[in-house]
């Protein structure tokens, strides 16, 4: 006979991830959960990559805590994410290896736990049916998207590395066709603005988005020009998450590097 996951962890003597109640709710950290996938990203990259790429709701899917934490060299803030449940199985579902598959068979065990020792829910009432049936489908629509959504991700990932092959730092319009986007580098540049990625009215970076190494800012400047000018840069990491930010897949045989 096979042992569940749960029985496993508990035979051992400790849980694969521990879960907490968070307002009446169960819940995980974000970080143990992080820990217990092995993920190459560093904990605040991988957090904030899944909750803007699945659409998780502040409150709702997750709550965000502001640590303090004291050390001999003096105190350092930390944030940390608190998960639903829920929550939590769909990203360990999404993470597409053997520990995000263990961590997912684990939680839906300690649910299952959970309910054998809750109340009998009361078939009788016609409300009550409803809502599990309207949950159930919520549900079943959700798995269904994620999974078409790791489809396209398992396309991606099989072109994406190729961009590196254009092997400098380039600017916007060459970027544009690097990409194979529809549109050149004003539109490019638009909607970056309204991203948030670009400043209001300007054609350069946020500070943050430079600090994570996807743009550079060029100043110039010669004889006939009054002031220096500026000029927005990509970087080859840029060129990764620009392709992701725009979801488009780049065919191998058309990129070259643009002189």
């Amino acid at each position: 006979m096979e042992t569940n996951v749960l029985d496993s962890a508990e035979n051992n003597g400790y849980s694969l991830i521990r879960i907490d109640n968070n307002n009446g709710q169960q819940a995980v950290s974000a970080r143990e959960l992080h820990t217990f996938l092995g993920s190459k990203q560093d904990f605040s990259t991988w957090i904030k990559n899944r909750i803007e790429k699945y659409g998780f709701i502040e409150n709702q899917d997750f709550e965000v805590l502001h640590k303090f934490m004291e050390q001999v060299s003096g105190g350092k803030h930390l944030i940390e994410y608190v998960l639903s449940l829920d929550c939590a199985k769909e990203i360990a579902m999404v993470e597409g290896n053997e520990k995000g598959k263990q961590a997912r068979r684990y939680f839906i065990e300690c649910e299952k736990r959970l309910k054998s020792i809750a109340p009998a829910v009361d078939f009788s009432n016609p409300d009550t049916v409803l809502m599990l049936v309207e949950n159930w489908k919520a549900e079943k629509e959700r798995a269904d998207y994620l999974e078409k959504q790791n489809v396209k991700l398992d396309l991606k990932t099989q072109y994406i590395d190729t961009i590196i092959e254009s092997n400098s730092n380039v600017t916007m319009s060459q970027a544009a066709k690097l990409l194979k986007l529809p549109f050149g580098r004003n539109t490019m540049a638009k909607q970056l603005r309204e991203f948030g990625v670009f400043f209001t009215n300007s054609n350069e970076p946020k500070q943050s988005y430079i600090d994570r190494g996807y743009f550079l800012i060029f100043t110039f400047k010669n004889e006939k020009m009054t002031k220096p000018s500026n000029q927005t840069f990509i970087t080859q990491k840029g060129l990764v998450w620009l392709a992701k930010k725009f979801n488009v897949i780049i065919p191998r045989k058309s990129v070259s590097r643009i002189q």
